[in-house]
């Protein structure tokens, strides 16, 4: 081979590989973009399906371990500990505080502070989808506050009737707590004139003579504020009418000095004792004198005779 076919071979070679060689740097980017697109779609599918698990569009015991729970909870920007389950739930991300409960959370952590659960925080604000992940989740309805209210009690002061009636649809509820102050559901209800909320509760075991810190029980309540439906639902239950409060004060006494005359004829029927005396010495018929209620003054003293 001449010297003037080498140099043509050697530039020939040189051509084919500055021809090629532009190519290898292309096919290493695509086998990098390909790589960085099956991660994206991974990482993509497992949020959907964490979304799709925590937010109850998915069966959970198939598709979220703890793991991935607490996985997604990172995502999200949360640490796994009582404080940032709190956190979520104030915040009302129901997603996250599902994600919490499926990672193993304890859903009756109190918070440092209050000494409240998530659930009874949740009554308060009047958030009944946070309420109701926490009682899917196997939170402990009669769980009291450092004041002794539940999360009925909680969501009763706040008049937040949606998590109310959420938590009277428990069937583990216990009707009978009580407040510090003594107050049960029975008497909120009582006192506000809520009668279907009261015939609920009058139809599971509730403890009609339970007094509040003045004496006064839910039948005192529903005399002051004059429910006449009420006072007859709770007297169908055979409640006493004869328990007199801290000042001797009795339901016939708050029926009469409001001159709420069906009331009083209802609680006479009902056995209620016209002779009884408050601490100061006055029938039922004196505060009803005492209130101008003259007619049922003279209704009273009659019952008085017949005593």
């Amino acid at each position: 081979m001449s010297s003037t076919q080498r140099q043509r071979k050697v530039t020939n070679l040189r051509n084919q590989s500055a021809s090629i060689a532009p190519w290898f740097p292309r096919v290493r980017q695509q086998r990098h973009n390909a790589l960085t697109q099956k991660v994206k779609v991974g990482l993509w599918s497992f949020l959907i399906l964490a979304l799709l698990s925590f937010s109850g569009c998915a069966e959970t015991t198939n598709t979220t371990t703890p793991e991935g729970a607490k996985q997604f909870l990172k995502l999200r920007g949360y640490q796994f500990d009582d404080k940032s389950f709190l956190t979520s739930a104030v915040r009302g991300d129901v997603m996250a505080v599902n994600a919490f409960l499926a990672a193993g959370m304890n859903p009756d952590v109190k918070d440092e502070i209050r000494g409240e659960t998530a659930l009874i925080a949740a009554a308060s604000r009047g958030d009944a989808p946070v309420a109701k992940a926490l009682i899917d989740g196997g939170a402990n309805v009669n769980v009291q506050s450092p004041t002794g209210a539940n999360a009925l009690l909680r969501a009763l002061e706040n008049k937040n009737e949606d998590v109310a009636a959420l938590m009277l649809a428990q069937t583990n509820l216990d009707l009978n707590a009580q407040r510090a102050d003594g107050t049960t559901a029975l008497m909120i209800y009582a006192a506000r004139g809520s009668e279907a909320q009261a015939s609920q509760l009058l139809e599971r075991r509730v403890n009609l003579n339970l007094q509040d810190a003045e004496g006064d029980t839910a039948l005192h309540r529903a005399c002051q504020s004059g429910n006449t439906s009420i006072v007859r639902m709770l007297l169908n239950k055979s409640p006493n009418p004869n328990i007199q409060n801290k000042v001797g004060g009795t339901p016939l006494m708050w029926g009469a000095a409001y001159g709420y005359q069906e009331i009083v004829e209802l609680l006479l029927a009902a056995g209620a004792n016209p002779r009884l005396k408050d601490e100061d010495g006055v029938t039922a018929s004196g505060w009803a004198t005492k209130n101008k209620q003259d007619d049922l003054a003279n209704v009273l003293r009659e019952a008085e005779k017949k005593k």
